[in-house]
Formats: C-alpha cells, structure tokens, sequence
C-alpha cells in the first residue's frame, strides 16, 4: 500500500504527531523519516527542514523511497493583510513563489531599490501552480467538508517577510493570504512524480495586525490533522487519492 505522506519544516510543527502515532524514526539520504500505521494502513511523517532546496530535497528523497499516495505539507505561516488573522487554517488553492528579485542594475546597488515584481522566464512562464480540480473538489466535498478552513493563495519562498511594503506588495501581486517557506518545494518535487499534494498551513503571526509569532499554533494545527487521519486513511483504503 502506497503511504499517506505528512510533512513540516520544523520539530515544533511535527513532533506531536510522530508522538501521537507512536512513529518510529528513520533516515534516509540525511533526511528524517517517522514511519507508522494507522488502521493498518501506512503513515510516513517527514521533516524536511526549513527551505525551497531542503524541501525538494526531502519530498524528491520521499517519493522514490515511498512512493506516497497523497503529501499533505503542513506548519505555521505568516498572515497577510487584514483578512488573515492567528489560527487560521489555510488550504493552499495555488502556491505564487515570492523569491524573485531583479536588480537595479546600478554602479553600486542599494537593496532598497530592487525590484520586486512577478517573475517570468524567458519562456513566458510565471513560477506558480494551482493544485487540480479533482483534488480540490475532494478537499472541499469530503475532508474539510464542515471544517472552518479558508482556500487562498499561499505566497512561498526563501523569505521571511516582516516589513508592511514587502507584504502589501506581496498582496498587491499574487493576492496571498500567508507566507510560507516551502510550499513550492514541496509541489515541483511531488508534481515530478505525479503524485497529489496540498499545502495546509495555520497563520501564526500578521505582522500588519501586530500579531506577533506564537509557537503553539504548530501543534494547533497537528491537533486539527490528527483527527483528520482516519477519514484520510479511509478515503486512501477506497483508492480516492
């Protein structure tokens, strides 16, 4: 049976739920692995530290060590604007990488100065994704069906944005309603492999509310995943995934 796959970046937005599901450690290409079952049914969680690169990394190590049938990257994130506020549970409906900058170009360049816009390669293509219709519809019909969850647009990159303009920006160009560090990751890794993946993440901080950073809302959120694993273990015994 392909496993379930649920990640976090950080100890503090993991460790409950390696505790709670008695999951036993293991390490695999220098990335740490927590297997168990549920219902007879296989759970792997992984942290994949903090970051695009560690979390490619890892999901890329997960997928040819455990071939997932559905990754599920969860933790804590910051809040954009005022429509975000601490303990909000975010389902990533599409993730808009942030992690792009084009320099002035100037003798001796001031950071302040540098532009930040929306990417786009030379081929014409903006570095985002939106997750599929089908799984969305799952998510929407079935998992969270009378759960209080918001479906926005998670802004991800190696960034941690604690200034009003960055954010206000960030908002002005991919209409996000939190910030993340390794929701893309995560995505292109699992993407390669055809293998569905969404990004769940509870606000944590806003720092345009003045809503400062709490560590607990980490294990909030493990707590809200926890009591969704026997309706996820059932639905992937049904093949839904």
């Amino acid at each position: 049976m392909r496993p379930i796959l649920i990640e976090a970046a950080m100890a503090s937005e993991l460790y409950y739920l390696v505790e709670k599901l008695n999951a036993k450690e293991k390490t695999i290409n220098k990335v740490s692995f927590f297997e168990t079952e549920f219902d007879a049914y296989p759970i792997v969680l992984m942290k994949t530290k903090v970051g695009e690169i560690n979390s490619a990394i890892s999901n890329t190590v997960a997928m040819m060590t455990y071939n997932p049938c559905l990754i599920i990257n969860i933790g804590t994130g910051g809040g954009y604007g005022e429509e975000a506020n601490v303990g909000d549970i975010v389902v990533g409906k599409s993730i808009r990488y942030i992690s792009q900058y084009v320099t002035s170009g100037d003798i001796e360049p001031d950071f302040n100065c540098w532009k930040k816009d929306k990417f786009v390669s030379l081929d014409g293509e903006e570095v985002s994704y939106s997750i599929s219709d089908k799984l969305l519809n799952y998510l929407k019909a079935e998992l969270f069906k009378d759960k209080n969850v918001k479906y926005a647009t998670i802004c991800s990159g190696d960034i941690w944005s604690k200034d009003e303009e960055t954010i206000r920006k960030h908002i002005e160009l991919y209409d996000g309603l939190c910030e993340v560090m390794e929701a893309t990751g995560a995505h292109f890794a699992a993407d390669s492999f055809n293998c569905p993946e969404f990004a769940l993440r509870i606000v944590s901080n806003n720092e345009i509310k003045g809503q400062l950073f709490e560590e607990h809302y980490g294990q909030d959120l493990q707590e809200f995943v926890y009591d969704l694993i026997p309706k996820l273990v059932c639905d992937a015994k049904k093949g839904l995934f």
